[in-house]
This record gives C-alpha cells, structure tokens and sequence, in this order.
C-alpha cells in the first residue's frame, strides 16, 4: 500500500464519524482534526462566551470599587479636595461645578485641540475631534 492510498483510506474513514465543531457542529477538514476544536474564531468566541463562568456580584463590585479608586484623582476645586475620575471630571465640568484650568492641570489627557477653530477643549467623548462650537 502507498503512501498516497494510505492517507486516502484515513481520509475516507475520518469522514464517516468526522471530529465537529463544538459550537455549531460544522464538520472540522481532515488535514485540521488534530488542531481545531471549532470552525472558526467566530464560532470559539461563541462557545466560550457562553460557557464562561459569570462573576458573583460581590466580585463585580470588589472589581468596581478597585478600579475607580485606582484611576479617581485628588482634585482642588473651589477649595476643597474632592476625588474623581476622568468620566466625572468631564461630567463635573460640562455642568460649570469644575473650572477649564482645574481640568487641564489635573486631568491633562482629557484635553483636546479643535480640528476647526484650534482652540483647546475637554472632551465629552473618546476620541473628540471638535469642540461643541464647531458642529
């Protein structure tokens, strides 16, 4: 028997009980049964996302409570010190309670050049281009 014949009869008794992909049981080619356990990236994020184990509330809150104290800041703002993040910051100045030049000393990466009028503001959004003068 050839080499040639021999992979053949591999290949013809694959097919008859052929490894599937777990998620939507599309058969998996003969030369990736040994390296694939799904179809695609599509379908193994599929499958993964819903056989991951959820999170407690108890540890999406410890989770919370970690980051927003590890990104908040220490702010001075009309005399006292108050602790915020990049998203209340925004919030806080967009309501007139915290000043243009609190926000660009403590909270630098917030601040944006217009591409129209190349004057200097606090972004609202990820990835603002233009002041709300410009629109």
């Amino acid at each position: 028997m050839s080499f040639e014949s021999y992979v053949k009869r591999q290949k013809e008794l694959y097919y008859k009980n052929p490894k599937r992909c777990l998620n939507c049981n599309e058969i998996i080619p003969f030369e990736e049964r040994n390296k694939k356990k799904f179809c695609n990236s599509s379908c193994a994020a599929s499958y993964n996302n819903t056989h991951r184990e959820t999170k407690s509330k108890e540890t999406r809150d410890k989770v919370s409570k970690s980051l927003k104290e590890s990104h908040s800041r220490e702010v001075l703002s009309n005399g006292e010190i108050i602790k915020i993040t990049r998203i209340q910051a925004s919030i806080l100045y967009y309501k007139n309670k915290i000043d243009f030049d609190t926000i660009k000393k403590f909270f630098p990466e917030l601040i944006r050049i217009c591409t129209i009028c190349k004057k200097e503001f606090v972004m609202k959004v990820l990835d603002e281009k233009m002041c709300r003068y410009s629109l």
